[in-house]
């Protein structure tokens, strides 16, 4: 029996309540109500709720880096000759090194020579102004921003008297018309960028993702999945606690993985390329899904009272109870003081008064089969 006003189940032994699939304090089990309906619910939600998981971790850490200029900073601050890369033999070397060691073959250059250049502020102006200009676009507060192979072309044009001083180089049309040839997939990547990623729909999603709505239309979408799961259940006899329990569990794991992930990064030899450039942006991954993360163990702590199951304690209903102490003078008809003779010829006179048919024993009081002649427990003659 179901109570839809109360949403829990009626024992059909006791008619206690009691939630779905739990067993009643009298032993019955619970059958389960809609099983397969509440799975796909879970499912789904499960699904719904680590892409949006991922998604808000994704937007809080970019509007953050991007907001802040982390990005930007870190290519200010970064040492570009101290870098750290492997050659061809797998050996770390600083990235100075490894320019002079694989591109110069003069005598009359020194690594000091290449030091003047990579330090020279052109290079990380240059880097600057494309980051600021991706940030522009993806905060849609200006035009996507390129690196074609005119763009190098064209810096080293603009220098060309540093490098001339420092390293004796001269940059000739046939150099730069190779250069062209060698960068040509960043050409490639602009008339990709202006067919599929610059257009009203892509460039929206982008600015989409971007913005502080998307950043409120997710929250507001883990709270709507927190809420409809809780619905679900209550409507299906399930305790709350459990659907909390999972909903927090499907919170903790996904962001556990990319705060885990993030935060071991950073512990990563801080001279490396990626890591140099990325460590400041690692932090704001590693908050934005620890904030996640803490909100899930919270949610779980909270749980763990809601799903405690009270003692199954075998309780006799009260009916019965009452029909038992009804037949209880019947049964006490044999004293434990008598002579078991006299308590057997009194047994057998309220016998002889009474219908023996119903099986009941005047003696013990076991209750045997209708029409039996003996009592199965005491052995009585009861015809």
């Amino acid at each position: 029996i179901y109570d839809w006003r109360m949403d829990l189940m009626v024992c059909k032994n006791c008619g206690e309540k009691c939630f779905s699939g739990e067993v009643c304090k009298c032993g019955e089990k619970m059958p389960k109500v809609n099983s397969a309906g509440v799975l796909i619910n879970s499912i789904i939600c499960s699904i719904l709720l680590v892409i949006s998981i991922i998604s808000i971790v994704l937007t809080m850490s970019f509007r953050n880096i991007v907001n802040n200029n982390i990005l930007v900073d870190t290519i200010k601050d970064v040492d570009l000759c101290s870098l750290e890369v492997q050659d061809e033999s797998g050996k770390t070397v600083q990235l100075d090194e490894y320019i002079y060691n694989n591109y110069i073959d003069d005598d009359r250059i020194s690594v000091q020579n290449v030091d003047n250049v990579l330090n020279d502020p052109f290079i990380k102006d240059f880097i600057i102004e494309k980051l600021e200009g991706y940030q522009d676009f993806c905060m849609d507060k200006g035009e996507m921003v390129y690196i074609t192979s005119d763009d190098i072309v064209n810096l080293i044009d603009e220098n060309s008297d540093l490098l001339f001083n420092e390293a004796g180089l001269q940059f000739l049309e046939p150099d730069k018309q190779q250069l062209r040839n060698d960068l040509s997939v960043l050409d490639d990547f602009k008339d990709f960028s202006d067919n599929y990623l610059t257009g009203w729909f892509s460039s929206g999603l982008i600015h989409t993702f971007f913005s502080l709505a998307n950043v409120i239309f997710l929250a507001v979408l883990m709270a709507v999945i927190l809420i409809q799961w809780i619905v679900i259940y209550k409507l299906n006899s399930r305790r709350i606690g459990k659907a909390l329990r999972k909903y927090s569990i499907v919170l903790i794991i996904p962001s556990f993985i990319i705060f885990a992930s993030t935060f071991s990064f950073l512990f990563f030899e801080e001279n490396s390329i990626v890591n140099a450039i990325t460590s400041d942006i690692k932090w704001s991954f590693t908050i934005s899904s620890g904030i996640i993360l803490a909100v899930g163990i919270v949610l779980l702590l909270i749980s763990i009272p809601m799903n405690i199951k009270k003692k199954n304690i075998v309780e006799i209903p009260s009916d019965a109870a009452e029909n038992s102490a009804e037949e209880q003078p019947v049964y006490a008809a044999v004293s434990q003081n008598a002579p078991i003779t006299e308590n057997i010829q009194e047994n057998k006179a309220f016998t002889e008064n009474s219908d023996s048919a119903d099986g009941l024993c005047p003696q013990c009081g076991h209750k045997n089969k209708t029409g039996s002649s003996f009592c199965s427990q005491c052995g009585l003659k009861l015809k």
